[in-house]
């Protein structure tokens, strides 16, 4: 039964669906606010994807950064490591921040462009038994079969803008990911592909980064360090094929098993930073502070700390839109990162006070018997390598902890590796979503124009295995090509994209997302404005 609005808007079928936005000539589709802020405030939440918000933050940011960290503190010390590493935390507490508030516009803005491409239909399609006394600008919210399929025709027929295709694809169960955001608020291909540029860089070269340290501390546990270079075909075949499969087959027990995977990967970091503050009040190796080289770790420190903005839209698809769990969401993510600044801190700390920083004069050392931080740095090895080494030589009484760095490294970098993957693959299932035949010009005027919709109109199935192939066989090429780059994928490749997108790209898209008109509607959420103002320090 259809029926007319005052303002003119003819509904179809809505009597008992509340949740559908009323739409009108002269308005655009958005919520309902009272009904809106009616939901935030009533029924109960459960506490299982803050959790998993929780430690899937942790999970990503406590990885080779924790490893390569200490090594950039050779000429440092401790007291301007402090100062410099502290700042960084700040900092990515506000990206994420940020972070939180354009997801939420960018959902929201999802939710109407979607709402507007699929519940609003020309009224002139339809016979409809209502006297209406024009045509123009009248347009009817349905629900009937016949509708759909004239929605569907019409929506097939269309040549959709790049925009309205990032909405639509914004608007599944997973939410937007960081390509789908990109698309929505950067104004152009030459902001938006330079961010997407940034986004795959960072993926790419901390999975190398996770290749090369994983492979070495399997290697090191079954004692065949000199080929370890093979173990690195395993790691990343088998890391890869448990996350695709799991999250989409099995997303449940998959995610489960990583927040408890996690739970263990920081206990065991506790325990080791516990066991080695035992060798390091053995030891007592004076620590040297250099306030003149305290920039030293400051890249490498954005990498041990940064990260978590990748997997915040894997995380933040879990939680439900109201205010309430999204500001607890908040303060849980930035809960996580304050918990890993402690654990790299204490870490840092005992490792200063057991590893000399410097060799002695007239001393040098071979890259097989790494016994300093600087000697680390110099060969590109993890902060782990000249601890064992030592203990190895002259504590064999804590040989021990030994064995327990390489279970935690074990540990600690497949479950990163494993985490930091699933946000890559759903910015490539995000991809693959906006590769939509309506996303085409009319006529392919150049041959690329069409090669590109022959990959556009491949099942999306295609289009992710194509996708997965690329950027994880990348992985695997550079990390079995090179396996020496440890430290100059960490220090160079990965905090270089890093500062990019969360540097640049994310002030710009927080700034660009208020000022576009439609996101006007109120989101659960907003940052307030003394918050808002610090987006120049980031």
């Amino acid at each position: 039964m259809a029926a007319r609005d005052e303002d003119g808007t003819v509904q179809v079928g809505l009597e008992d669906d509340d949740s559908l936005p009323t739409i009108g000539n002269d308005t655009a589709v958005r919520w309902n606010e009272e009904q809106a802020w009616e939901e935030a405030n009533k029924g109960s939440s459960s506490i299982l994807p803050f959790v998993n918000a929780f430690f899937l933050t942790v999970a990503t940011v406590l990885g080779t950064g924790i490893l390569g960290l200490p090594v950039k503190l050779a000429k440092t010390g401790f007291a301007p490591f402090i100062v410099s590493y502290t700042l960084t935390f700040i900092m990515q507490a506000l990206v994420l921040a940020f972070t939180v508030e354009v997801m939420q516009r960018g959902k929201l803005m999802a939710d109407n462009e979607f709402a507007a491409e699929h519940k609003m239909i020309p009224m002139e399609e339809f016979d409809v038994e209502d006297d209406a006394e024009d045509d123009s600008d009248v347009f009817i919210a349905g629900g009937t079969e016949k509708q759909a399929k004239i929605s569907s025709s019409q929506d097939s027929m269309s040549n959709n803008s790049e925009s309205s295709a990032a909405a639509s694809a914004a608007h599944g169960a997973e939410g937007p990911d960081l390509h789908t955001l990109g698309r929505l608020f950067l104004p152009n291909k030459w902001m938006s592909i330079p961010f997407d540029i940034s986004v795959m860089l960072h993926f790419v070269s901390i999975l190398i980064s996770y290749s090369l340290a994983g492979s070495l501390a399997y290697a090191a546990l079954f004692q065949i360090e000199s080929q370890f270079r093979w173990i690195i075909i395993p790691f990343i075949f088998l890391g890869t094929t448990l996350l695709i499969a799991g999250t989409n087959y099995f997303p449940k027990l998959f995610h489960s098993s990583i927040s408890l995977a996690t739970l263990a990967k920081g206990a065991l970091l506790v325990l080791l930073v516990f066991v080695t503050s035992r060798v390091a009040d053995e030891v007592n190796h004076p620590i040297i502070d250099s306030w003149r080289y305290i920039g030293r770790p400051f890249l490498i420190g954005t990498v041990a700390m940064g990260g978590a903005v990748n997997i915040l839209p894997v995380v933040f698809a879990k939680i439900r839109f109201r205010r309430r769990e999204v500001i607890i969401f908040t303060w849980v993510v930035i809960g996580a990162l304050f918990f890993v600044w402690i654990l790299n801190v204490l870490w840092c700390y005992f490792l200063l006070k057991t590893i000399p920083q410097t060799a002695p004069e007239g001393v040098e050392e071979d890259k097989n018997n790494v016994l300093t931080l600087e000697g680390a740095e110099r060969y590109g090895k993890p902060s782990t390598v000249p601890l064992v080494n030592i203990i190895h030589d002259k504590y064999p009484q804590f040989m021990w902890v030994a064995f327990t760095v390489d279970i935690f490294i074990m540990t600690s970098i497949t479950v990163s590796y494993i985490t930091v993957g699933t946000g890559l693959q759903h910015v490539l299932d995000g991809m693959a979503a906006n590769m939509r035949p309506s996303a085409l010009p009319r006529v392919a005027l150049s041959w690329f124009d069409r090669v590109r919709s022959k990959i556009y109109t491949m099942h999306i199935r295609w289009k992710k295995a194509a996708l997965y192939l690329i950027f994880f066989g990348g992985v695997f090429a550079v990390a079995f090509s090179n396996p020496e780059s440890f430290l100059i994928v960490m220090e160079r490749v990965t905090s270089l994209a890093l500062n990019l997108e969360a540097g640049a790209f994310v002030v710009f898209m927080l700034w660009q997302s208020r000022k576009l008109s439609g996101n006007t509607s109120p989101i659960p959420m907003a940052l307030p404005d003394w918050v808002y103002a610090l987006r120049w320090a980031v």
